[in-house]
């Protein structure tokens, strides 16, 4: 009996002490902001969410892939993380929200030699190629006001936002969706761009979230660790960072920060 009591004391402490699992986060890839770095992802947006979940005291597992499966496991797989995300009210009710964690303006953009391409108007823009992300909310925003993927329409959605850029410059499509701060980084060429219009009705802000059934005790110390990472300074440091034009060196470990 005696011997038993302690296997099943022991088997206690072993689970007491044993460390979690990792919360699954989910993104994609794109540069600078998400970019594989070795066999990790890494990248000025990855950084700030790891040295959310290290303040936190959690533990995460980021992995890449393409938006519109990661969008769609996170939506379905409760305590499965996902950034950075359009706040939409279509998408309200789903998610639990973390954040801002980015604020982009999104717009459509053209390459500045063409001068043919003038919208006062989003309807304008139906007469042309558009290369939007397949899955994202501006995807989903503009197939709500009428326009359909190509060939019934002139929407060609990619996998990777990068893509998109590269078939505009090749000139695969007339117009491209896409945020402003991309441009801020110096990671694209810009200057053969300009924004042909921008979309208002999208909210500018970029989020960390869970679906809404997540546990309440994660998003809880994460927006806890994201008021302490604003009153110790290192949010604005980071953000900063994110947005700064120029290469920035390796992603450094998190590091602890006063409570």
């Amino acid at each position: 009996m005696i011997c038993l009591l302690m296997y099943f004391s022991s088997l206690l402490f072993i689970a007491g002490v044993a460390k979690a699992e990792p919360i699954a986060v989910l993104t994609e890839i794109d540069p600078p902001f998400q970019e594989m770095e070795g066999d990790r992802v890494g990248g000025r947006l990855t950084h700030l969410v790891r040295q959310l979940f290290f303040t936190a005291n959690l533990s995460e597992q980021i992995e890449a892939k393409p938006w519109a499966r990661s969008y769609t496991e996170a939506l379905t797989t409760p305590n499965t993380g996902l950034f950075p995300v359009i706040r939409t009210p279509e998408r309200e009710p789903f998610f639990s929200w973390i954040g801002p964690i980015l604020i982009a303006k999104q717009g459509l953009y053209k390459l500045k030699l063409r001068s043919d391409i003038q919208l006062s108007k989003l309807g304008d823009a139906k007469r042309y190629n558009i290369g939007v992300l397949l899955g994202d909310a501006r995807y989903a925003f503009m197939r709500k006001q009428g326009f359909f993927d190509f060939p019934d329409g002139g929407l060609h959605p990619v996998g990777e936002t990068i893509l998109n850029y590269r078939k505009l410059t090749a000139g695969r499509v007339d117009l491209i969706m896409m945020a402003d701060v991309i441009c801020t980084t110096g990671t694209i060429d810009c200057s053969a761009l300009e924004l042909a219009l921008p979309i208002e009705e999208l909210s500018d802000e970029l989020y960390l979230c869970f679906r809404a059934d997540s546990s309440i005790e994660i998003i809880s110390k994460l927006l806890s660790a994201m008021e302490t990472m604003k009153k110790s300074g290192e949010w604005e440091k980071l953000t900063k960072q994110i947005l700064a034009h120029h290469d920035l060196p390796d992603e450094p470990e998190p590091t602890p920060i006063p409570r």
